[in-house]
């Protein structure tokens, strides 16, 4: 089964929150992090033609996740579970005149594997500053519709890095994120009306802060 298919928006965090879930009760209360936050996504269609054109699509977003650390040493480093979900959307007009209104939105459920040294590699740590890599996935479900009468939409999911900074602030934590995508992968836009459905080249990139929540 193709990944795209396999890793649909849902089913991502899904096993992300499952994982985590599992783990014992009073283990968590000493490992895990919420964090809340907004985002810049740039979602990226190519064509498969030779030579290739491509489109950006651009979203603000809500987004809501938590860190868990699977392991850690000494408060001072930690390799975790990073499951979130992101929620948003954007007005643009579909020409000069502002004849026609677009409206995009999209769901995102990235879930990555995170190693973290200093701040925010567990919740008791309190040293000034940290940083964080990792690796992961990304599902995303976009939609695109022009004045209430027309649609294209398209689900996909791809392999993605993460590079974060992680900075102290009272009693939590900034956290600056960058996501890029590790390739491209191929999925179907449907469109409304007489618009055959037509396969692209699918990508996404991402730019958040965000605040994480410590013990006390």
């Amino acid at each position: 089964m193709p990944f795209s298919r396999y890793c649909r928006s849902g089913h991502l965090l899904l096993w992300g929150l499952l994982l985590v879930a599992c783990l014992p009760a009073a283990r968590a209360q000493s490992r895990l992090m919420p964090h809340l936050g907004v985002s810049y996504e740039v979602v990226v269609q190519e064509t498969r033609l030779v030579p290739s054109t491509s489109q950006g699509y651009y979203f603000t977003n809500l987004h809501a996740g938590i860190y868990y650390a699977l392991y850690q040493l000494n408060d001072r480093f930690s390799f975790g579970i990073d499951p979130s979900i992101h929620l948003g959307g954007n007005f643009t007009t579909a020409d000069p005149n502002a004849v026609e209104v677009v409206f995009d939105y999209n769901l995102q459920t990235p879930v990555f594997l995170l190693a973290r040294v200093m701040r925010a590699s567990t919740p008791y740590n309190r040293q000034p500053a940290g940083i964080g890599l990792g690796i992961g996935a990304v599902a995303t479900a976009y939609k695109r519709t022009i004045t209430l009468s027309s649609f294209q939409k398209a689900e996909f999911a791809h392999l993605a890095a993460v590079l974060e900074g992680n900075f102290s602030t009272g009693r939590g934590h900034i956290s600056i994120r960058l996501r890029a995508p590790l390739g491209k992968v191929i999925s179907t836009v449907r469109f409304s009306g007489p618009t055959p459905d037509t396969r692209f080249y699918f990508s996404s990139w991402g730019l958040s802060v965000a605040y994480g929540f410590d013990r006390k």
